[in-house]
């Protein structure tokens, strides 16, 4: 359901999500990328490993991930005794999942977690206890049935306390929601994404938009080298208009996959986009440079929804 301003439920981005990836978003082997070597490979039979896979269109973000990776990697963290926990901040849409999916995924961070890799995605009202229970079921343990997730969480600190294991605790809407999760002893690490949730004692990585580059390979990743040269030049122009936005861009190349033209999808988007902007300046709203960037991700959502 829309808002009068394009705004949008979160079942429905979840179901554009998948649109983006119903043609493109095939798994597989897709090699080494810059500092992030993704495969198909899996850890040894046995090992627990719930990350999702990495869509075959990737582009890597070497400008976060390779700090990020060395901090998830570095000796003298775990020589500290302590749980360390990292946290990839941004906008919706923005590719902090993928990017956390890729670095679980990637054969050097597999070998610094041989215990394995453990995922919540959590939301807005998350069911903690289930997550919890079910990072209690994987590790083996199937007598011990928490009724709090207090109960769980401190069950889970006895059962991770001599493991290297990847906790990760994705999609976090509330802080307070990350904390039954700081199960994993020294050898273990978690990594959170949110939008905007300050998460204590965690170290903060930022991620924005993509380079012009990276935007454009995104969106044309489909057609490779088989655009005109006016449709390049179209295709430049519809990354810029939604700011780079990794989201906004597979909705946008879902589109042309649909057979909307690259021309007919730009000068669309534009006009919703101008649109979106006039209802907030009626309103008396200022438009700055952060809401112009959710104009472009709720347009390229408007656009998809009237065309599904």
């Amino acid at each position: 359901m829309l808002d009068r301003k394009g705004g949008y439920l979160n079942q429905e981005a979840g179901d554009l999500n998948q649109k983006a990836g119903d043609n493109s978003n095939q798994f597989g082997p897709i090699g080494q990328v810059g500092s992030i070597n993704i495969n198909d490979r899996r850890p040894r039979p046995g090992i627990p490993f719930q990350a999702p896979l990495v869509p075959s269109y990737f582009v890597e973000r070497p400008e976060i991930s390779q700090e990020l990776k060395q901090c998830l990697l570095a000796e003298e963290t775990a020589k500290a005794g302590t749980l360390v926990v990292s946290a990839i901040y941004g906008l919706g849409g923005i590719g902090k999942s993928t990017l956390a999916a890729a670095l679980a995924h990637d054969p050097e961070v597999q070998k610094s977690f041989p215990d394995g890799v453990f995922w919540a995605t959590l939301g807005q009202q998350p069911d903690l206890l289930s997550f919890l229970s079910g990072w209690i079921q994987t590790l083996g343990d199937y007598d011990f049935k928490p009724t709090t997730p207090e109960a769980a969480s401190t069950h889970l600190r006895t059962l991770f306390y001599d493991k290297a294991a990847l906790l990760v605790v994705d999609d976090v809407w509330n802080p307070e929601h990350v904390d039954p999760f700081k199960v994993g002893g020294s050898g273990c690490r978690v990594l959170v994404t949110t939008r905007e949730a300050r998460i204590i004692d965690a170290v903060p990585y930022e991620l924005n938009v993509m380079t012009p580059q990276q935007g454009f390979q995104l969106l044309t990743h489909p057609w490779k080298n088989k655009l005109t040269d006016t449709q390049t030049q179209q295709a430049e122009e519809l990354a810029k208009t939604v700011g780079y936005l990794p989201l906004a861009l597979e909705l946008s190349a879902a589109q042309v996959r649909d057979g909307v033209s690259w021309e007919e999808l730009l000068t669309d988007l534009q006009a919703e986009i101008a649109h979106l902007e006039a209802l907030d300046l009626i309103d008396g709203d200022e438009v700055s440079k952060k809401k112009r960037k959710h104009y472009s991700l709720r347009a390229s959502f408007n656009l998809s929804l009237r065309s599904a």
